[in-house]
C-alpha cells in the first residue's frame, strides 16, 4: 500500500510526510451526527490533551509526544475494535501505538459510562490533525485578546481560573508521594477537572465521567499531575484557547477528510483564502472594534 498525503481539518492544506503536527483525539458525542452544529462539540469533543509529532505518511503519527499525565489518562481507557465478530479489545503498548492503532482508524471505540447515546457503552474515537504552526499561531492569538469589558487577556484570565482549580484541591498541594487512595482520587480529579474543562456543553464530563479506573491508574494520574502542575495548567490553557479559536472560526471538531488522498491540491485554498481576506478586510473597514465574551466560570 503507497503512501498518502493527510488534511489539516482548520486550513483544508494537505499535510505531506515530515510535516509537524498536532493531533487532537476525538470522541463522537452522539449516535448520530448533526450538520447543525452551534457549538464546537456537538459532534465530537476532546479526550485528554492534544498530541505533538511528525506526519507519517500513512495517516498517523511518529515523534509523538505529550505529558505523562495525558499519557496515563489516555492509556488508562479501553479501547475496542469492531470486527464481524463483534468488539475485540485492544491493550496499547505506547502512546504511539495508541493513536496510530485506535484514533487513526474509522473501527474503533472506548469504553463509556453514560449509556443514553450509546447503549453498549462504546463510543467511536477518531482524530483531527493541525499543521503545528497554525494551531500555535491561534493559541497565541487567542490568548493576547483581552475581552470586552475586561482587562486581562485570555490566556492570563483562564490561567487564574485554572489555578483556582487545583487551589481549591487542597491536598492537591501535598508534594509528598505517599498518597493515600484517597488523596490519589483527589488529585487525579484535579486533573480531570483540568482535561473537561469549558467543553461549552461538557460532553465529555457527560459521556466519560466518571472514570471507572483501578486505584493503580489513579495513582499514576495523580503522580503525574503533581510532578509538573504549572505545565499541566498551561496544557489546559491552550486546550480552552484553542477550542475558543475554533469557535471563532465558526468551525467545530470534526474528523479529518481527504485520507488516502495523494493529491497535492492548492490552488482551490488559494482560491479561497484570498475570498476571505477580501471578505475579512471588507469587514475590518465597517467595525470599530471586537466584542469578545469570555467563557469560563468563576
Amino acid at each position: 500500500m503507497g503512501c498518502w498525503n493527510a488534511t489539516c481539518n482548520v486550513s483544508h492544506m494537505p499535510i505531506f510526510g515530515g510535516d509537524k503536527i498536532i493531533l487532537i483525539p476525538l470522541l463522537q458525542t452522539h449516535a448520530t451526527l448533526t450538520p447543525n452544529c452551534c457549538e464546537t462539540t456537538d459532534n465530537f469533543t476532546p479526550i485528554g490533551f492534544p498530541i505533538t509529532g511528525v506526519y507519517n505518511e500513512y495517516g498517523g503519527i511518529e515523534q509523538a509526544q505529550t505529558h505523562d499525565c495525558n499519557i496515563a489518562q489516555l492509556m488508562s481507557k479501553k479501547y475496542f475494535v469492531k470486527s464481524e465478530d463483534g468488539y475485540q479489545e485492544y491493550i496499547p503498548s505506547n502512546i504511539e501505538d495508541l493513536v496510530n492503532n485506535i484514533f487513526c482508524r474509522d473501527d474503533t471505540f472506548v469504553e463509556i459510562n453514560n449509556p443514553y447515546f450509546f447503549p453498549d457503552k462504546k463510543a467511536p474515537v477518531n482524530f483531527m490533525m493541525i499543521h503545528k504552526k497554525l494551531y500555535d499561531s491561534m493559541v497565541q492569538e487567542m490568548g493576547s485578546r483581552i475581552p470586552y469589558g475586561q482587562t486581562n487577556n485570555y490566556r492570563n484570565a483562564i490561567t487564574a481560573h485554572f489555578e483556582k482549580i487545583l487551589t481549591s484541591k487542597k491536598e492537591f498541594l501535598s508534594l509528598s508521594c505517599e498518597l493515600s487512595e484517597h488523596q490519589d482520587c483527589t488529585k487525579a480529579d484535579a486533573f480531570k477537572d483540568l482535561v473537561i474543562f469549558q467543553t461549552y456543553r461538557e460532553i465529555e464530563q457527560e459521556v466519560l465521567c466518571p472514570y471507572s479506573l483501578h486505584t493503580s491508574q489513579w495513582e499514576s494520574i495523580a503522580h503525574a499531575t503533581i510532578a509538573s502542575p504549572s505545565e499541566i495548567i498551561q496544557l489546559a490553557v491552550e486546550k480552552f484557547l484553542f477550542t475558543h479559536a475554533l469557535s471563532a472560526c465558526r468551525m467545530g471538531y470534526l474528523c479529518i477528510s481527504g485520507m488516502g488522498s495523494q493529491s497535492e491540491e492548492t490552488a482551490m485554498q488559494l482560491l479561497i483564502a484570498r475570498f476571505i481576506i477580501q471578505h475579512a478586510q471588507k469587514r475590518t473597514k465597517r467595525t470599530t472594534g471586537v466584542r469578545e465574551t469570555v467563557f469560563y466560570y468563576d
